[in-house]
């Protein structure tokens, strides 16, 4: 009773201690970026399509405890089935967002959207905690400007799991930095929680965080003699074997085939995607696609160079904790070298990466590294006027990065008060209300795009034709696609809201009079019965046709 008193009272200290107007500038931030327009594109058929369409049916059919979804159909005679490949963590709290907002594309990507703003705040605590508030704040926004979390496959702006996944393992390692520098009972328990949350959301995956967590077991080896400590991770593993064993029971040696086999063995076998041009796919992944104002490569080299400087030279009191971030940003790109064959893979990545900017940008402010700093500013401009030239017009680039803009004239001056304890100048409150508010403002005239790829014409053709399909059939019926359609049906099934079954077209003579079915348009005069064409769409990938069969 009395370490959970005195954490409580912990609890109160640090949140009374807060400096309000940074907590708001990183919602505000994160608010402007990823909520913004959620629903102004559709669903991409991989992957978002097949999680949104799992979280769907819990909320239509209720199957929370196995999500189902018809998982490459149009590819293959499939039909809806419980979904092995992922645990269903992420399925039920996408569910929670459309039972409450409806089901919308919105309501399917707003988990992954809260996750990464929540995210920015851990990496704000984190800044505090290993160096100083100032590089809380400036890495807190350097990590939700990270161009491809926002604009990459599967970012935080698409009903993805790796969004949660990053909340859940950052707060994973948080609680274990906690644990480790705190003998009480409370943080052990929420390191254990949130590990199996992190689990939870993408299985193997989470075993990346524990790999990032390594170093605090080294540097503080006499945790693992706690008994607290210990008990925390029993909560962790107990919780995760009941899912485990839960999953055996009902379906043995299939899951262990999808789930272990399929999902993890077969990846970590694979050669991964690394080789010679690795370092540019790296600066690719840090930069993301050359649609925005992204000049984070230009930022990071020098930094890294920075933090190698001061560890070497012995500079800084925070040699350990440079060595940790640095550590981060190692311990998820080594493994994607081996086994990555998706640059969602290093996503975890990205609050290291944050930290480490933070920190150089910090350095830079109070007079060090100035000419490295000048280096980044010179590689930034360069970047943005060469991309502007040979890509759009300037004018697109300018009011992309105009609230970016904004929050860096609030951050520049806000470090100069915490590098320089004499400058007693102080922004008014009318003012800082008012910067929040262009902010606010800019931010909605000037809405992020669309990830590269996701406003294309098959996803847009699939979501028009599965909400025609909607308005023949209601969901607890089953739409027809015939295999071999071209592309995966996950976006049409979507919008559709029914049960999807994929079937030869053979098939298709057989179905209950006025079933509705997905058949490539060639292929239309094959079935045998009367037919009723009521859209046909065609594009570079698919050319399909929506029939009722009488």
């Amino acid at each position: 009773m009395e370490d959970w008193t005195s954490y409580l009272a912990a609890v109160r200290e640090r949140l009374f201690t807060l400096e309000p107007w940074d907590i708001l500038l990183v919602i505000s931030t994160g608010a402007a970026i990823y909520l913004t327009n959620l629903s102004s594109y559709p669903l991409r058929t991989w992957d978002e399509a097949i999680y949104a369409d799992a979280a769907q049916n819990i909320v239509l059919r209720g199957t929370w405890p196995i999500p189902h979804t018809a998982l490459r159909v149009g590819l293959l005679p499939v039909e809806s089935r419980p979904f092995l490949e992922k645990p269903p963590l992420a399925f039920w709290v996408q569910s929670g967002s459309m039972q409450i907002f409806g089901i919308s594309e919105f309501a399917a990507r707003l988990p992954s959207a809260v996750a990464a703003i929540l995210t920015a705040l851990l990496v704000y605590e984190f800044g505090i905690r290993l160096f100083n508030r100032s590089v809380g704040v400036i890495s807190s926004v350097v990590f939700l400007g990270t161009p491809y979390l926002y604009m990459g496959f599967n970012s935080a702006r698409t009903a993805a799991t790796d969004g949660l996944l990053i909340l859940f393992g950052t707060l994973f390692v948080y609680c274990t930095w906690r644990t480790v520098n705190q003998n009480n009972r409370v943080w052990p328990l929420i390191m254990g929680v949130s590990g199996w949350l992190t689990v939870m959301t993408k299985g193997f995956a989470a075993g990346i965080f524990l790999f990032i967590a390594f170093p605090l077991f080294v540097w503080n080896s006499d945790v693992l003699r706690n008994r607290n400590f210990w008990v925390g991770v029993s909560l962790g593993g107990v919780l995760t074997l009941l899912w485990i064993a839960f999953m055996w029971v009902n379906f043995g040696d299939e899951w262990v085939r999808v789930f272990v086999f399929d999902q993890f063995v077969s990846k970590v076998a694979s050669d991964g995607d690394g080789g010679p041009l690795i370092v540019v796919e790296y600066v690719v992944a840090i930069t993301g696609d050359p649609e925005g104002f992204q000049p984070l490569a230009s930022v990071f080299f020098p930094a890294v160079f920075a933090v190698l400087m001061d560890i070497r030279t012995k500079y800084t009191e925070k040699r350990r904790e440079l060595l940790f971030v640095l550590w981060w940003i190692g311990a998820v790109y080594a493994p994607y070298l081996l086994i990555g064959d998706l640059d969602s893979y290093i996503y975890p990545m990205f609050v290291g990466t944050a930290l480490v900017i933070g920190y150089f940008i910090h350095e830079v402010v109070v007079g060090r590294y100035r000419i490295l700093g000048l280096v980044a500013i010179a590689t930034a401009i360069v970047y943005l006027v060469s991309y502007s030239v040979l890509v759009e017009p300037i004018w697109s680039y300018i009011t992309r990065s105009g609230a970016f803009a904004l929050i860096g004239s609030v951050l520049l001056w806000r470090w100069k008060r915490w590098s320089d304890p004499e400058f007693s100048i102080d922004i008014p409150l009318p003012v800082k209300s008012g910067i929040l508010l262009l902010l606010l403002v800019g931010a909605a005239g000037a809405p992020p795009p669309a990830p590269p790829g996701y406003n294309s014409d098959p996803f847009v053709d699939q979501k028009r034709l599965g909400l025609v399909a909607g308005e023949y059939v209601t969901s607890a019926d089953t739409v027809y696609i015939q295999e071999n359609v071209g592309l995966a049906m996950h976006t049409f099934v979507f919008y559709s809201r029914t049960r999807a079954k994929g079937v030869p077209i053979e098939r298709l003579n057989s179905v209950p009079p006025g079933a509705i079915a997905v058949v490539n348009t060639t292929a239309v005069d094959r079935i045998t019965r009367r037919t009723r064409v009521i859209r046909a769409v065609s594009n570079r990938q698919q050319n399909v046709s929506l029939v009722r069969i009488r």
